[in-house]
């Protein structure tokens, strides 16, 4: 049926929010993906707004050679820039979040040379598993769809769980005949941990199964959880699943938060102790297990760290604890979207930090516009919530000093962000 749909010829004009190809016809805006500026393509209509290219009849400047061989139509959705040259991707990715900061009204900061993630370097992944009569596909969402793709070499992975992708395969293949679920893997210190979500019950045949496969691939821990937020249940423990923040180990919990690459992470870190300067009392708000209060403390600072993850913050007490921080930190459960640091409590310190979940932290920062602290730190995942978040601020007296541009998932158009103000 969708072959008998009308082809039309396309000229590229822009790349879109997304990173497609960006054409009009007839007056109608269309997102024509793997595409760039200058091409001409004959595409074939897969929406209301998007199509699909068939046959490029002019090719535009600033094209690579993907890198992966899942990259392209009708295969892995986890990229959608690999067909950027390296010099085309960083100027996008920077211009776009420049783009939709000044649409929301915010000028006069500097931005900051980006923070780039080489490839090899995502520690950190979700897979989705579907199995059939013990075969198995291990990979990610098709582009656009439901379905799921096999993937063999990703070159965005660290080696380590890379090399994982065809044991794991073998491994729930035979515990598991017919299963669908999705699985975290992670890659820290002291090994690999796996975390199975909505995955079968493992009886004794598979728990002993899982537990061979840890030992013989030398993995940290396998947990398992009924759905992402759900409480873990660990199936094997080897040792820790352990990682070091500003040279303090800790003992992270099952599936906790952790940015993607190390890189990023050591970006993130840095750009906040710019932001915070000289302060000496910090909050870090949104703590998680501590991967910039530690870093925060190791440098001279006294940090209350607050996160509604009570098992974050034990991890990050615990941890500075045992590497001697205690004293500095005070780890604190509390949902601050419930119950925001405000008043005389965030009047205490000399700077913020924040860190939210993609949906930013309204609430809290109606609470620092009305402080009298001379900085905050903003730590961002989502541009959009971000430029919402600093109008509040900015409306309550502070100024946007800078931006620095994180990118740590490489070929897509998530960006990253730590935006400091001062009053």
């Amino acid at each position: 049926m969708t072959s008998a749909l009308p082809l039309s010829d396309l000229s590229i004009t822009a790349l879109g929010a997304q990173g497609d190809g960006v054409a009009t016809q007839d007056g109608a805006t269309l997102f024509v993906p793997y595409t760039l500026p200058g091409d001409r393509v004959r595409a074939r209509r897969s929406g209301a707004d998007r199509v699909l290219p068939v046959e490029w009849l002019e090719r535009g400047a600033g094209h690579a050679a993907p890198p992966c061989p899942h990259f392209g139509p009708g295969k892995c959705g986890g990229c959608a820039l690999q067909h950027l040259d390296d010099t085309m991707y960083a100027r996008w990715k920077r211009e776009s979040l420049a783009t939709t900061l000044e649409r929301a009204g915010l000028k006069g900061f500097t931005m900051e040379p980006m923070a780039r993630t080489p490839a090899g370097a995502r520690r950190r992944a979700e897979f989705l598993v579907r199995i059939a009569n013990s075969e198995v596909t291990l990979g990610f969402h098709v582009r656009a769809s439901h379905d799921a793709i096999d993937i063999g070499p990703c070159p965005i992975l660290v080696p380590a769980l890379e090399r994982l992708l065809s044991p794991l395969r073998d491994v729930f293949g035979r515990v598991w005949p017919r299963a669908a679920f999705d699985v975290l893997a992670t890659a820290v210190d002291t090994g690999i941990e796996l975390v199975l979500t909505r995955a079968p019950e493992a009886d004794r045949a598979a728990r002993s199964a899982l537990a061979a496969f840890a030992e013989r691939h030398n993995l940290s821990r396998i947990a398992m959880r009924s759905g992402p937020h759900a409480s873990a249940e660990i199936v094997v423990q080897r040792r820790p699943t352990q990682l070091s923040f500003g040279g303090i180990a800790v003992d992270l919990p099952p599936g906790g938060f952790l940015q993607a690459s190390a890189e990023g992470e050591r970006a993130i870190q840095q750009a906040v102790l710019d932001g915070v300067g000289a302060a000496k009392r910090v909050a870090d708000l949104y703590s998680g297990s501590g991967s910039i209060a530690l870093p925060l403390a190791a440098a001279g600072k006294r940090v209350h760290a607050a996160d509604r993850n009570a098992d974050a913050i034990a991890a990050l007490d615990a941890g500075a604890r045992r590497g001697g921080m205690g004293p500095q930190v005070k780890a604190e459960a509390r949902d601050l979207h419930r119950r925001p640091l405000a008043g005389d409590e965030v009047n205490a310190f000399d700077a913020v930090v924040f860190d939210p979940p993609r949906e930013g932290a309204a609430e809290q920062v109606k609470a620092l516009a009305g402080s009298k602290i001379k900085r905050v730190v903003a730590v961002s995942c989502n541009p959009a919530t971000f430029a919402r978040d600093a109008a509040v601020l900015i409306g309550g007296g502070y100024r946007l000093r800078s931006v620095t541009p994180v990118d740590q998932f490489l070929w897509t158009p998530h960006l990253e962000l730590v935006g400091a103000f001062e009053r």
